[in-house]
Formats: structure tokens, sequence, C-alpha cells
């Protein structure tokens, strides 16, 4: 029997109760086999620690003083044997398979890194739609600086060493939603650099991402900020700075609107996305957001 290589999940866990249970159960019924569980315990007040004691030696758990979730994460990826490892958020959840087929496709390709699709749920666990309707997701650098290609880390399996060797996670972007972006920007880059190929996507939706009203990705105003300051490490060298921000304006525009129903809010931005980078006009992205923004000011 051919010994296949361990694959490291770590959890990040900050007052997690609610859903920390079927976060780890999700974990525990992969049906690839050599797979270590870590919980990296983020200063913790709730019962986190007392439902992770439960499951004996079937988990890892590491604790430390409250440092933030990319912290937490770069805790997991010292203190982790694994040779690939995978960043699940505490409120997340695996299907059965979903370690197995990305290790089928990072053994058979050896891509930089393997990204999944997967269902966005509410927070009871209902599923509200898929990740990607209309396209799936362009990992390439050029598509990657518009966006960010990925709801959550979660999708994300990786190399353990290509993950040292970058630093792992950005701590200064923590708590803004942007580091995972940052991460994927870099890993892209390297893959671009290295020739080790481009991040691969398995189409089948095998994780479920949990979006409720503590979700990090509502703080709108602080993810911009980020965004913005991760082109700039990245891109300040690119003529192509202008039309990156311009992107991250468009975006912040719909989110305004959707989460805050603040539409003068939402008008600036496009102002100041279109300001930035007049391309837009010829983007019919640009025109579904404004009109959508128009009939919310209406109502």
């Amino acid at each position: 029997m051919v010994d296949r290589p361990k694959v490291s999940v770590i959890i990040p866990v900050y007052n997690g109760e609610r859903y920390l249970v079927e976060t780890v159960e999700s974990v525990r019924q992969q049906t690839y086999g050599d797979i270590e569980c870590i919980c990296v315990l983020d200063g913790s007040t709730d019962s986190s620690e007392s439902l992770l004691a439960e499951y004996g030696e079937a988990i890892r758990m590491v604790k430390q003083h409250n440092q933030g979730v990319s912290s937490a994460r770069n805790r997991g990826l010292i203190e982790a044997s694994g040779e690939y490892v995978l960043f699940l958020d505490q409120d997340d959840i695996l299907q059965p398979r979903c370690i197995e087929l990305m290790m089928s496709v990072m053994t058979a390709r050896q891509p930089i890194a393997v990204a999944v699709g997967g269902w966005i749920m509410n927070g009871d666990g209902h599923h509200v739609r898929r990740m990607y309707r209309f396209r799936r997701p362009s990992f390439k650098l050029p598509h990657l600086m518009k966006r960010n290609q990925i709801c959550t880390p979660s999708q994300l399996l990786l190399k353990r060493s290509t993950l040292v060797a970058l630093n792992g996670f950005d701590t200064r972007l923590q708590g803004s939603g942007a580091d995972d972006w940052d991460l994927l920007l870099r890993l892209a880059r390297q893959g671009v650099q290295e020739e080790q190929g481009n991040i691969a996507y398995v189409d089948e939706p095998l994780i479920g991402y949990r979006v409720h009203d503590h979700n990090q990705s509502r703080q709108i105003r602080r993810m911009l900020e980020s965004e913005l300051s991760v082109v700039d490490k990245l891109g300040s060298h690119s003529r192509h700075i202008g039309m990156w921000k311009s992107y991250r304006y468009l975006s912040y525009a719909y989110k305004q609107i959707i989460v805050s129903g603040d539409a003068r809010e939402a008008r600036d931005s496009l102002k100041t996305a279109l300001q930035l980078h007049k391309g837009l006009l010829i983007q019919p992205r640009f025109y579904v957001y404004s009109l959508y923004i128009m009939v919310k000011s209406l109502r």
C-alpha cells in the first residue's frame, strides 16, 4: 500500500462554539486517510476549548493569546506536520470527499495550489446559492489583481513548504477580509516566477461557506482600505495600478448598497472607480452595478 502525503487541516478558533463541532466533524468524516486536525484557540472565552477537549487525541489543540485570525493561521502552519495544508474557518464545512479530490488533482498535476467550489450557506446551514453561478473563477494573475476569486481560504489546498517560503498570511491585513486575497496574489505570482503552474480548480461544490452577521467580510470599509493597500504593495510598479484600484471601488460600491443601503456612499465610490479607470465604460459589470444602485436609491 502506497503511503499518502499527510494533510494538516488548520482551524483558527475565536469564540466559535456555535458552529465549531459541525466544522470539526466535517474534517473527521473525510474519505482521505492521513489528516491531522489542528485547532488554534486564539484567546477564546466561550466554550470552544471544552467542546474540542471532548475529541481527545483525535485533534490537536494549540492555545495563544488573542492575536487575530491571520496570526492563528500562521501559528497552525508552524505546528503542522503535514506536507499539505488547508485552512478551514471555524464556521465552514467540508464535504466528505473534498480533501481526497483536491489531493488527487494536486498529486496528478502538481499545481502551486488547488481550489474548489462550494455552497454559500446562511447561519442555519441552508444553501443559499452556488459560489460560481455564471462563470468559473480564473486564477491567472491579471484576473486576480482585478478581484479576489475565492470566497474563503477554506477553498484552498496548499503545499506547506510554499506557504512557509511566502511567510504565510500577512498579519497586518487580518480582520479586514483581504488577507486571503493577498496570499492568493502572492501564490499566483510565485507560480509564474517559478513556472510551477497555475492554481488548479475543481469545479464541484466541495465546501460550505457560511455567511452570517459576524462574518468579517461584512466590515466592508476596512476591507476596501486593506484591498487598496494590497494593490499598492503588489502592483506599485505597474501601469495598471489605477485600473486595479478602480475594480476595488466598483466592488465596494456594490457591497455598500447591499450591506448598508448607503446609496450616496455607493455613488461616490462608483465615481471614484470611473475616475481611476475610464475603461470601466466598456465593462458590462459597471452598468449592472450602476443600475442596481440607482434602483436601490429610489426605494
